[in-house]
């Protein structure tokens, strides 16, 4: 689990937060990501799609799998455990 809000700065992408209905939305280009907290479930440009757990908040940030926002976003990645970093591409 990766924090969103770094995610998307390194993707050049922007996040919104609406604490009343716990929505999130991402924006990069055309793409327009909307998941809510608590659920299992990501809009992408109107298409739902399934995640493998649910969108969480630990200390006040909203995480995820690196995994289903690169994905959602269509870039690639690799995840390094020894340093704890990923690099994008």
């Amino acid at each position: 689990m990766v924090p969103l809000k770094y995610v998307a700065e390194a993707l050049d992408a922007k996040v919104d937060y609406d604490a009343k209905t716990k929505k999130v939305t991402v924006t990069k280009g055309t793409t327009t990501i909307v998941m809510y907290l608590g659920e299992k479930v990501m809009n992408i440009n109107g298409r739902s799609v399934g995640l493998d757990t649910p969108v969480r908040a630990v200390d006040g940030r909203t995480v995820l799998p690196i995994a289903q926002i690169a994905n959602a976003l269509g870039v690639k990645y690799k995840w390094d455990d020894q340093t704890k970093t990923v690099r994008f591409w």
